[in-house]
């Protein structure tokens, strides 16, 4: 691998249609995803964004959507296939969106956390992955945010979500989660899924930093930016073309008004997010 490789991306709070893509820029997002498949690895953010995805395509043939709240997609995803995922399916086109759970990503499962859609299973991440990723394709695009983890030792999901982030902060520093062990993750991840992987920077946190702190004895906004700033530097010395690391951080932070809750973003924000993921893509019949 060449150290000098730099396969990142940042997203312009002030360009709302993300990188300079015509067909995003136009709207035209039927042209540009028919015939590839998403597939999305993450927690309730990233499940939403697999609504989001939806809602654009069906947009794009005619097809209005009401915006399903949190609770109404937590329904929808909650046994479809597996403990926490669900598949979207878009009229009049050959193009599918499978969202799964899985918040922390080790060579073992988090099998505390239920909603992992590894969780029940006795395997490894690897073999997991590989049986959920067995129709995959090379044109197909995998979209996740979650946080690497040595699954050593780590039980961290039956406890509150600050805890559960500083924990994972621990994890990295007391288990010797290098950028060796995490490339080793990279290559679980660049085996089983054959088309395009873009790891998205974990979202900003919203919430008020020294209370937080006070009761929990961390800031979990630190935490998540000394994992974002570990991620980038992972993916970027792994030097894959197949590998890209998306930063949507600062754009998160920039319009938290923007912010439902905590963290939480549907609508306006979420749309900015989905088109600058899309404007990382060309169409299948262009080379």
């Amino acid at each position: 691998m060449d150290s000098s490789c730099h396969w990142s991306s940042d997203l312009a709070f002030s360009n709302e249609t993300g990188l300079c893509n015509p067909y995003v820029i136009k709207r035209n997002y039927s042209s540009l995803l028919n015939g590839r498949n998403f597939y999305l690895l993450g927690n309730s953010v990233i499940r939403h964004y697999s609504f989001n995805i939806k809602n654009l395509l069906d947009e794009d043939v005619g097809i209005k959507n009401v915006l399903l709240g949190r609770e109404e997609e937590k329904l929808k995803c909650g046994s479809l296939i597996g403990v926490n995922s669900c598949t979207h399916f878009i009229n009049n086109l050959t193009t599918t969106i499978k969202f799964l759970w899985m918040n922390t990503i080790g060579e073992e499962p988090d099998r505390t956390d239920k909603r992992d859609i590894c969780s029940v299973v006795n395997k490894t991440t690897e073999i997991c992955l590989r049986k959920e990723f067995q129709n995959a394709t090379n044109k197909d695009v995998l979209i996740l945010s979650s946080a690497i983890v040595n699954s050593t030792g780590f039980e961290g999901s039956n406890m509150s979500w600050f805890k559960y982030f500083t924990k994972i902060i621990k994890s990295q520093e007391s288990y010797n989660i290098d950028h060796l062990s995490a490339h080793k993750i990279l290559d679980i991840i660049s085996s089983v899924f054959p088309g395009a992987i873009i790891w998205l920077s974990y979202p900003y946190i919203g919430v008020n930093e020294a209370l937080a702190t006070t009761l929990f004895g961390a800031s979990p906004i630190e935490s998540v930016e000394k994992v974002n700033t570990f991620m980038r530097t992972v993916i970027e010395s792994y030097c894959s073309d197949r590998v890209i690391y998306l930063n949507t951080y600062s754009l998160l932070k920039d319009h938290k008004h923007l912010y439902r809750d905590f963290i939480h973003h549907p609508g306006q924000l979420s749309d900015m997010v989905v088109t600058s993921i899309f404007s990382l893509l060309k169409p299948l019949n262009i080379h």
